[in-house]
């Protein structure tokens, strides 16, 4: 009688199932019987083959020596992978999910093994890497202090001993390198890790209060980057107050993202307002933020310097509006308050009417009463500024009939069931001017006309519609 594969290995007599184990365990333990030599700081090529691994043997290291596995290139970043053990196997560093670069870590001294195998047994690749022996430095650090600094190789660290005498909030400046080539963190002078490695570091990063004392910052390069970086440490400083009057300008000045200007200004009534800048500055180089003297804000800090989308409505009260640079570039322009006030009046169809936006953020607009069942066309007949105006138009309800446009070029064909409506014009962002327009009834006019006869005619308004309807034999050709 045949038996199976299944019906041999769920015997337990049969020994298969124990040589299976046997050879699974003892491959790899072969493979390690003999772990190559390797030695630091020298490139190393090999390539994994499926349900096979490789072992490399470390020099014997000393006490405290400081390594870092740079992965230079392989063929499959992702179904390779790497863990580095002692000598009694404990797990010193892994990364089992991709052959991603290990360290920099620190090391008690004795031999070490670098394993390298595949995600799955059909996995295989080529690799090669260096593992590299880390020197790490450190410098003192003043405030206000721009330090040049390179790093001593590939995985080494540099730390910075901050000195503050003041508590308070800083930044950290970065140069010399692009934010995606360092890490850093800082551990503050009562040993509190106030911020762990970090995957970049920006030009200028958010402010971080540290209490007096000595602070550690200690920077890394990140992919393998041993080349050369600056750090500047600032304090951020009280915001300078500027007075600011409804209707008013007033100047702002910020030479980096540790100083502020800060507007302060008053309403007395329930108020409609807007902002505007003028600067000679890239846009997104500053940033605003305006909030109530309570600390309610009303927008929070910007990216740009562009103006809001609308108006705030603003509670009677106190207000701050402040202004600075977003990283290290110096800034500086005047801020505009502006009151809005909307102009509303009535419109008639079929008639011309201008609408005017003489302040930003303004709306105009045009009441439509008992607005008769049909078709019409919004005719605009001049404008000063026809791509930065726009218009809409809403019934009764306040539901939008006619969405909002980019300019106020013609709109054709709007069909409106009658009643009441409101038609609105308003400036995209801050944009002013003027348009001269008529909502005009679409009539259309229909002459009968017959094949052979000549039309001599004319539009004699806005939006007017001529139809000539015919009748034809079928099938012959006709031609106009």
């Amino acid at each position: 009688m045949k038996r199976s594969l299944t019906d041999i290995t769920a015997d337990r007599r049969c020994p298969w199932p124990m040589i299976i184990m046997a050879i699974w365990v003892l491959a790899p333990l072969a493979a390690m019987a003999n772990p190559l030599p390797i030695a630091l700081d020298v490139e190393v090529s090999g390539e994994v083959l499926p349900g096979e691994e490789l072992v490399f043997q470390l020099p014997d290291l000393g006490p405290g020596q400081r390594l870092y596995v740079e992965r230079t290139a392989t063929s499959n970043v992702n179904q390779l992978n790497w863990l580095l053990e002692d000598d009694f196997g404990r797990v010193i560093r892994q990364d089992l999910g991709r052959l991603d670069d290990l360290g920099p870590v620190s090391l008690m001294g004795g031999l070490y093994r670098l394993t390298i195998r595949g995600e799955t047994p059909t996995a295989a690749g080529t690799f090669t890497f260096i593992a590299h022996s880390v020197e790490d430095s450190v410098s003192a650090l003043a405030l206000d202090s721009l330090d040049s600094r390179t790093f001593g190789g590939v995985g080494s660290t540099h730390a910075f001993n901050l000195s503050v005498n003041k508590a308070g909030p800083v930044r950290l400046f970065f140069g010399d390198a692009s934010f995606s080539q360092l890490s850093y963190r800082i551990v503050d002078s009562l040993d509190n890790l106030r911020q762990d490695w970090t995957t970049s570091a920006p030009a200028v990063t958010d402010p971080i209060a540290l209490p007096v004392g000595t602070h550690r910052i200690e920077v890394r390069g990140r992919n393998g980057y041993a080349g050369d970086f600056s750090l500047l440490v600032r304090p951020v400083a009280d915001p300078a107050a500027v007075a600011l009057a409804l209707n008013g300008s007033a100047a702002y000045s910020s030479p980096d993202a540790t100083e502020t200007t800060e507007f302060q200004f008053t309403l007395v009534d329930t108020t409609d307002v807007f902002v505007t800048f003028d600067f000679s500055h890239s846009v997104s180089v500053a940033q605003w933020h305006l909030e109530r003297a309570d600390g309610q804000v009303i927008n929070g800090w910007t990216s740009n310097m562009n103006p809001p989308n609308e108006p705030w409505p603003l509670l009677a009260g106190d207000y701050r509006l402040s202004v600075r640079s977003r990283s290290d570039v110096p800034v500086d322009g005047t801020v505009f308050l502006h009151e809005v006030i909307d102009t509303v009046e009535s419109l008639v169809p079929d008639t011309t009417a201008t609408a005017g936006i003489l302040i930003p953020g303004q709306e105009h607009r045009f009441d439509i009463t008992s607005l008769p069942a049909g078709v019409y066309l919004l005719d605009q007949t001049a404008s000063d500024n026809i791509n930065n105006l726009n218009w809409w138009i809403e019934n009764a309800l306040g539901e939008t009939v006619l969405s909002r446009t980019s300019n106020v070029s013609d709109v054709e064909q709007i069909v409106l069931s009658g009643g009441d409506y409101r038609l609105i014009v308003s400036g995209e962002s801050a944009a002013t001017g003027f348009v001269d327009f008529a909502l005009t009834t679409m009539a259309v006019i229909e002459t009968p006309t017959a094949l052979g006869s000549t039309i001599t005619d004319a539009i004699l308004q806005p939006g007017q519609i001529r139809r000539y309807p015919f009748t034809a034999p079928t099938s012959k050709p006709r031609a106009m």
